[in-house]
């Protein structure tokens, strides 16, 4: 089991670990602010209560993702046996001249995990580039901005740039409750982030001067899993309403799916790619198969001497299927049949029978039969029965 604290000096936030001395809480209602090529927080009344140092958006810096060194194996020197970082996650990049203004999902709080052990996971929407990023976090675990324990969920926004980290204080969810997150931009470079959930709280953060932030995300990132119980006991978590306004207009969203991390079959599904009012699915593990049922069609009644064929309808399970047909006289002895998912016998003249079939997927298995009336040789047929 590992902490938040992985070794002295480091703090885990979206993206990784980074030097607790360049995470910083942010007061509510001031502004950080890259003017000037330094980064500073501001008050309300533009006073600069706090200077981070040098800045530039254009500078190439330590990358977000999970495919990224970003903090050193002398950082995190326990390795989990589950992959961590950016797990699975869609993005969008805006076309050229088209600076994104508005960007806002909802999603409901899932349930918690089924274990415990040291985890942290984070799952937010938001925008930014491939080395910053602005973003409402819903987080389950451990992290510079809510450490407190037993493992609960909590929702802030946090503004990643390299190594540093800025967050608002943090509000306190449950499972069920919904959450709202936005970003919001105004003249370029600057942008209002935002967390919300009825009845619960409230948090933005200001940023201004910070360059333009031209892709959005949807993600799910975790750390210090064991066992694929870590994860929230759900299938999956949906960013419902998903809305992307940009300067130019509302644009046709042609999201990119990356499923980095697939240990427990973690993936993203595009469930409806509607702009405004889309969604976006992001599970956990499979999903349980349906269950499994089947029916049977053909006839069940015979008036004349011929072959007939009986056919199998299964429906859920794992999506593949077995088959075993048997057929059975009245008051007789049971004949096993074929193993398809039609089944064909020749009838004569004798008594009514039934036919059955099983069929199994995955460790299921279910059974239907139909009850045949044998009328041939009876004057009129079964008409007369």
């Amino acid at each position: 089991m590992s902490s938040n604290t992985a070794s002295s000096g480091y703090v885990l936030t979206p993206g990784g670990l980074r030097p607790d001395s360049l995470v910083h809480r942010l007061t509510p209602g001031d502004v950080l602010s890259g003017s000037g090529g330094r980064l500073r927080e501001l008050d309300p009344s533009g006073r600069v209560v706090a200077d981070y140092g040098l800045y530039d958006s254009a500078t190439t810096m330590r990358p977000l993702l999970p495919q990224s060194p970003g903090a050193s194996s002398d950082e995190m020197p326990v390795v989990p046996t589950l992959g961590q970082r950016w797990i699975s996650y869609a993005y969008w990049q805006r076309p050229p001249g088209q600076a994104i203004k508005a960007d806002s999902a909802t999603w409901t709080v899932p349930q918690p995990p089924g274990t415990w052990d040291g985890q942290t996971i984070f799952l937010f929407n938001g925008i930014g580039t491939w080395t910053t990023i602005l973003q409402p976090v819903l987080q389950w675990g451990p992290s510079a901005a809510d450490t407190v324990l037993p493992a609960h969920w909590s929702a802030a926004c946090w503004y990643a740039y390299g190594n540093s980290a800025f967050w608002t204080p943090v509000i306190q969810v449950a499972p069920g409750d919904q959450l709202l997150g936005a970003v919001d931009g105004g003249a370029a470079g600057t942008y209002t982030c935002s967390v919300s959930s009825p009845g619960k709280g409230y948090y933005q953060a200001t940023l201004s001067n910070v360059g333009e932030q031209p892709i959005a995300f949807e993600t799910l990132e975790a750390y210090n899993l064991y066992q694929c119980s870590d994860y929230p006991n759900a299938d999956s978590m949906a960013f419902r309403s998903i809305s992307i306004v940009t300067h130019a207009g509302i644009p046709t969203l042609n999201w990119v799916l990356d499923d980095t991390i697939t240990d427990c079959n973690q993936h993203t599904v595009i469930a409806r790619a509607a702009n405004p009012g889309g969604e976006i699915d992001i599970y956990f593990r499979n999903p349980p198969p349906p269950p499994l049922t089947t029916g049977i069609s053909g006839p069940s009644a015979i008036s004349t001497k011929g072959s007939y064929t009986w056919t199998a309808s299964p429906r859920g399970g794992s999506g593949f299927y077995t088959y075993e047909w048997w057929h059975h006289m009245d008051g007789g002895s049971r004949y096993t049949l074929g193993a398809q998912p039609n089944q064909a016998l020749t009838v004569s003249a004798g008594p009514n029978f039934g036919m059955v079939v099983t069929v199994v997927s995955g460790s299921a298995s279910v059974s239907d039969s139909v009850d045949v009336t044998d009328c041939i040789g009876l004057t009129g047929g079964c008409e007369q029965q």
